[in-house]
């Protein structure tokens, strides 16, 4: 079963440094399609995802590094915010299980803000 890719950027200033950089998480899931119908499970109990997080800075020379390699898997939302030298955004643990990740753009580290746990996705 090969793995689907999905991959988020989000970018971030740092005031103190006056520098930029370019966050990209990139999310491997294995393939949905080539699962049975029964076999169809949540994105929490497929133990073959996997998450890394990559960080670039804007400068002449600049080159890709990984950061925070054990940070657990989570699948990025688009919606991201920047403050001072932080970048937040929110992420998903499985279908319903929301969080606030923060990266620290000068030091260049990961952290879980805020476990908001089970949203419903349905309107009541």
């Amino acid at each position: 079963m090969l793995p689907q890719y999905f991959t988020h950027f989000f970018i971030g200033h740092d005031p103190v440094g006056d520098q930029y950089k370019i966050l990209c998480v990139i999310t491997g899931l294995p393939c949905q399609e080539e699962l049975e119908e029964d076999e169809q499970v949540e994105l929490e109990s497929i133990p073959e995802s996997m998450t890394e997080h990559w960080v670039f800075a804007l400068e002449a020379g600049g080159s890709w590094k990984r950061v925070a390699k054990d940070f657990h898997t989570h699948y990025p939302s688009p919606i991201q915010v920047t403050m001072n030298e932080f970048l937040y955004y929110l992420t998903w643990d499985d279908l319903h299980t929301c969080d606030l990740v923060s990266f620290n753009i000068r030091s260049e580290e990961l952290s879980m803000m805020l476990e908001m746990g089970y949203i419903s996705l349905t309107s009541s």
